[in-house]
């Protein structure tokens, strides 16, 4: 595919022209090297259904593949650090998880929010200024690293899609597609136009969650995501479209994804403990929640993924939690039948026929965890979730008073998942007629003609290996 302000010379020799894209060298100017199939479980990432099929190169080239600017947040390798004792490193973390807890708690953050019921309205035109977004998220990442503990870091959907899989903390390799939020927010306020966007977007950070597919004690051998990246994938494929359906169409967003796989130490124990301290903040940083609910690996009961939800609906800035699963972004989510088939999880709402989740309680009512040694953890967090006073208007907006488990539902967003479903579809009737039409063509005319076709400037992807289904047939499908 072709991001932002880089467009790919096509047959005439040029080089790319590029603006404040990330990207230094587009994906979609990579050499083909043998077919791919279309889906999240094709064996390239950027056989995304929205962007081109870039054909599988070695991994010396794909992961060469330049971030532009985005290389200037990169995080350092981490320096070695001093082995505790496990009875000290707890009671550091403890203490940390206090100081966030006090932070996020006092009048000034809990009253301090830019997105809130009065100014949603305005945030919604398109002359609306979200310039201060920005300046506002960097104020409180400043405030959150001046705490002591480790600090935040994401990565950015064009990392997952140069890579094809999550990026891992401390990797040496890795660390150059993990991004320093204070660092990252600082330049993007100097690249940033009168209206808060850099190359038409907005910035967004979102927090994902998810089940581990490949979980393990030993952390070499844990992995979050499926041999195949399938996670990584629909994190690409969501940033590649930018939606939201609060905002759209005024507004899109260059999405930026808080992963624990890369956002937390995974080698260093008392690390891991401190970075676990300072999830409520890095939540309370987040635009969104995204929850993954995998078709291999079982999200409800993991006792992380409870508190997740919890935190999101608490602390993110966002009212609502936004839905993927492994059907992202080929098929309709089927609301009814999701409901249904994880009564324990979801509900209907009957008012809006929207899609619900239900909190459960993470150290009880079957919950489950890897390592025994996670529960003061957990325990501590719910606690504090369910003491907390709401830092975002999730709460007024879906009519819940207090935190109960198993009783309280909140209002999952789907409308991010049906539209991205919509736009993989127009794009590829878009690309299947641009493709027929450039046969017909060469057909008729019997000369040779250029390789690549002039498409639409709405349709940014270029090669799709498979013509799209007819509307018939999917509404048989559906």
């Amino acid at each position: 595919f072709e991001p932002r302000g880089v467009r790919p010379a096509r047959d005439s020799g040029a080089s790319p022209s590029p603006s404040h894209s990330p990207y230094q060298t587009a994906p979609g100017s990579l050499p083909p090297e043998g077919p791919e199939t279309m889906g999240c479980e094709s064996s390239s990432l950027t056989s995304c259904p929205a962007a081109t099929v870039v054909r599988r190169t070695s991994s010396a080239v794909r992961e060469g593949v330049g971030l532009g600017w985005y290389e200037q947040c990169a995080v350092g390798a981490p320096t070695k650090q001093r082995k505790d004792d496990e009875d000290r490193t707890m009671l550091e973390a403890e203490d940390l998880r206090a100081r966030v807890h006090e932070f996020l708690g006092s009048e000034r953050v809990v009253n301090d929010n830019f997105l809130t019921p009065k100014t949603m309205p305005e945030l919604m035109m398109p002359t609306a200024d979200w310039s201060g977004f920005a300046k506002w998220m960097l104020n409180r990442v400043r405030e959150i690293n001046a705490l002591g503990g480790p600090r935040m870091q994401v990565v950015p959907w064009q990392a997952l899609d140069v890579l094809g899989r999550i990026p891992k903390y401390p990797d040496v390799e890795d660390c150059k597609y993990i991004l320093d939020v204070e660092r990252l927010l600082e330049e993007w306020i100097a690249r940033q136009d009168s209206q808060g966007r850099v190359d038409g977007r907005l910035i967004g950070f979102s927090f994902f969650s998810h089940r581990w597919e490949r979980p393990s004690l030993n952390p070499e051998k844990a992995h979050p995501d499926t041999a195949s990246g399938k996670k990584a994938k629909a994190l690409a494929c969501y940033g590649y479209f930018g939606t939201c359906p609060t905002f759209s169409p005024n507004w899109t967003f260059e999405y930026f994804y808080w992963i624990d796989f890369a956002g937390i130490n995974q080698r260093d124990h008392r690390e891991k403990m401190l970075g676990i301290s300072m999830l409520s903040a890095w939540v309370a940083t987040s635009m969104e929640t995204i929850m993954y609910n995998s078709s291999t690996v079982d999200y409800e009961p993991r006792a992380w993924t409870r508190v997740e939800r919890m935190l999101g609906f608490i602390r993110c800035q966002n009212p609502q939690c936004a839905y993927l699963d492994d059907n992202y972004p080929n098929r309709p989510v089927d609301i009814e039948g999701l409901a249904q088939n994880n009564p324990g999880l979801f509900d209907v709402d009957p008012k809006t026929g929207g899609l619900m989740l239900r909190l459960r309680d993470p150290m009880g009512d079957g919950a489950d965890q890897l390592d025994s040694r996670d529960s003061p953890l957990i325990q501590s967090l719910a606690y504090a979730v369910m003491a907390t006073k709401a830092a975002n208007p999730s709460r007024d907006w879906a009519s819940v008073r207090e935190l109960a488990f198993g009783t309280t539902l909140i209002p999952l967003d789907t409308q991010h998942y049906t539209s991205d479903v919509q736009n993989t579809r127009r794009r590829r009737a878009l690309q299947f007629a641009s493709e027929s039409s450039s046969i017909m063509q060469k057909r008729s005319s019997q000369t040779s003609a250029s390789t690549y076709l002039p498409v639409s400037p709405q349709v940014t992807s270029t090669a799709f290996s498979e013509p799209p289904p007819s509307v018939k047939e999917e509404e048989e499908e559906e």
